[in-house]
């Protein structure tokens, strides 16, 4: 197995931000963020973030040596990347770590679902998304399910 490479993003004092693919010894931490946002997120399970790693579809935000962020995704093969979970933790937010993370899928057609309460739609708004609907799941959640397509590219980053 080769020894995946860590890329610098972005530097500050002296720590960096960098962006790379997950490895299973990161599990713990995106869990962790993942407990302290499951009013949004909800909960996933060692395997499926397992799954997301052999598949190359779960990137990482490291600063300072410690997991700040991840974005877990999929590229369709008709384009369209599918955007599972994205988050911060709360003390990063309003860095640029989620717009670094997003760029992981791209500018092409991207869809995600989220929690009509997030305020993260809001940030979504900035990225090109909009809402095209809202669902309600069994356990009575409600999702806005938001697009960005082609042709509606992110506001660039000021």
């Amino acid at each position: 197995m080769m020894a995946q490479s860590r890329i610098v993003v972005s530097t500050s004092y002296c720590c960096q931000l960098l962006i790379c693919e997950a490895r299973e010894d990161d599990i713990p931490a995106i869990k962790k963020i993942f407990r302290a946002n499951k009013r949004y997120l909800g909960f996933t399970t060692w395997p499926i973030l397992s799954s997301s790693i052999a598949k190359s579809e779960l990137q990482v935000a490291i600063f300072c040596e410690h997991i700040v962020g991840f974005i877990r995704w999929h590229r369709r093969r008709d384009g369209w990347s599918t955007v599972y979970e994205l988050c911060v933790d709360e003390s990063y937010r309003g860095r640029g770590v989620g717009r670094m993370l997003m760029q992981v899928i791209g500018t092409g057609p991207a869809k995600l679902k989220c929690h009509t309460a997030n305020p993260a739609i809001k940030f979504y708004d900035l990225l090109g998304f909009g809402t095209r609907g809202r669902v309600v799941t069994k356990g009575g959640i409600k999702l806005s399910f938001l697009t960005r397509n082609k042709n509606r590219l992110p506001v660039p980053e000021r």
